[in-house]
């Protein structure tokens, strides 16, 4: 594995990062549903293509967010390792019974902390030293997760720490 990573950045407004193909399983809707919730000036940057598109910039639109959230579209991998490495936190709102959940050792791999839908094998290529896991579509409990990280900076570092250990 490479050096590890750095900590997330402490200047600017934590961001949080959505990877994925924008489908309804995969729960992008249920993040900017939460993402409008949350107090704290976050980011939101989503990085994923799919026949959702539209209608999820609508919808963060609607909430009044549109201005929080950046759509990305599909990104290389060298660009969607900047977008992680700028993160707080790595969002995986799945609410479908995901076999394996790969995006969650990606953000271990990048010592980034996670907040997942408790589905399927999420829960086993997680910890609790480094994911925070919430019932599918409970848009307050995925709110609250997303305000804690966005507020005390080095518990996301040390959950991070802790996926990188992991994966490691």
């Amino acid at each position: 594995m490479a050096e590890p990573p750095d900590p997330p950045p402490a200047e600017g407004p934590p961001r949080f990062v959505f990877m994925g193909r924008l489908v309804p399983h995969k729960g992008p809707d249920w993040l900017l549903r939460a993402t409008a919730r949350v107090e704290a000036p976050i980011r939101l940057d989503v990085a994923g293509t799919g026949p959702e598109r539209a209608a999820l910039e609508r919808l963060a639109r609607s909430l009044g967010i549109a201005d929080r959230v950046t759509f990305h579209g599909w990104l290389a991998d060298d660009a969607l390792r900047r977008l992680v490495r700028n993160a707080r936190a790595v969002v995986f709102p799945s609410v479908w019974h995901e076999p394996a959940g790969l995006v969650s050792l990606e953000a271990a791999a990048h010592g980034r902390a996670l907040v997942a839908g408790r589905v399927g094998g999420v829960p086993e290529y997680t910890s609790e030293a480094n994911a925070f896991l919430v019932p599918p579509r409970d848009v307050g409990a995925l709110a609250d997760r997303l305000a804690y990280l966005a507020t005390h900076r080095e518990a996301a570092a040390r959950m991070g720490r802790a996926g990188r250990e992991w994966v490691e």
